[in-house]
């Protein structure tokens, strides 16, 4: 009898034990909510964090995004606000939107190429908005373009 009380107690001890988790595990945590998502050439793709993220150094914002063989880059010279730039800029903002495909560098702004970005909401410590555009091969703008359609994202901002 006295051993299975003690075999209880060990067992309750041990579910409690391994059960219980600590609070200050915040780095294990990915926060949900967060996305980033579009089109290539028709195509969906999508991904969430870690696999993307966003920050801010200065005036300048990046957001990129690693999955497999695709990379996306979307990177702001400047300050902006909310509002919609088309690109190429005409103003003192420098936005470039770009994707590679594990060989190609495809960007935004060359060959012809357009796009829009609109920033629907960006605070201290959040980022999110749309993007569409049309990107030339970074080698040859003879080359077939890239579209990227229906972009839309929502990221955590790091930095200061």
């Amino acid at each position: 009898m006295k051993t299975s009380i003690k075999t209880c107690i060990m067992l309750l001890f041990i579910v409690t034990l391994f059960s219980c988790s600590s609070d200050d595990d915040a780095s294990t945590t990915i926060p949900e909510g967060y996305f980033f998502k579009t089109k290539i050439d028709g195509n969906s793709f999508s991904a969430t964090i870690p696999e993307f993220g966003a920050s801010k150094t200065g005036n300048t914002i990046t957001i990129a995004c690693v999955q497999g063989i695709h990379k996306f880059q979307l990177k702001i010279n400047n300050s902006i606000g909310v509002g919609t730039y088309t690109i190429p800029t005409t103003t003192a903002n420098t936005i470039v939107l770009s994707y590679e495909n594990d060989v190609v560098v495809y960007q935004s702004g060359i060959c012809g190429t357009s796009g829009t970005l609109t920033i629907t909401a960006i605070s201290s410590n959040e980022i999110a908005g749309t993007f569409t555009f049309s990107a030339g091969n970074t080698d040859d703008c003879g080359l077939p373009q890239k579209n990227i359609t229906q972009g839309s994202f929502k990221a955590l901002l790091a930095g200061s």
